[in-house]
């Protein structure tokens, strides 16, 4: 049987804490690899988790919009567009600077990387909970 996993409850309730909570993981990561390397490409992670943090937050504002639009579908979509944009040119504004400033995009990349992954295993560990909630 499968069932629908949705954040509306993460968002609703604690966003801002479930987002802290992915970037106090990713930089228990990335923190000891900077004092361990100091080199280009650990600022580089650090500045990648920075901008995955602002694009998990973004995430959830427009997941928090759109949720009063829930008897109108097209219209919530509409707003989670505008918002896929929104982190989009976030994202793009991010790595121009570093490029601009001189810094290890590859890093970035990797930082980015690391806090994506550290939400898709939140998730994961939340819809365990809720599966066996439901049994």
């Amino acid at each position: 049987m499968k069932s629908n996993f949705d954040l509306t409850p993460i968002a609703k309730n604690g966003a801002n804490a479930f987002v802290a909570r992915i970037c106090m993981c990713a930089l228990l990561i990335a923190v000891p690899l900077w004092l361990w390397q100091r080199s280009a490409f650990a600022h580089g992670v650090l500045c990648g988790v920075l901008a995955g943090t602002i694009d998990l937050s973004i995430l959830f504002l427009g997941i928090k919009k759109s949720l009063p639009y829930v008897e109108v579908p097209k219209q919530g979509l509409k707003i989670m567009k505008r918002f896929r944009w929104a982190r989009l040119a976030a994202a793009a504004a991010f790595i121009i600077t570093m490029l601009r400033m001189k810094l290890a995009v590859h890093g970035a990349f990797g930082g980015f990387l690391l806090i994506h992954i550290f939400f898709i295993l939140n998730l994961l560990f939340i819809a365990y909970q809720h599966q066996n909630e439901r049994a």
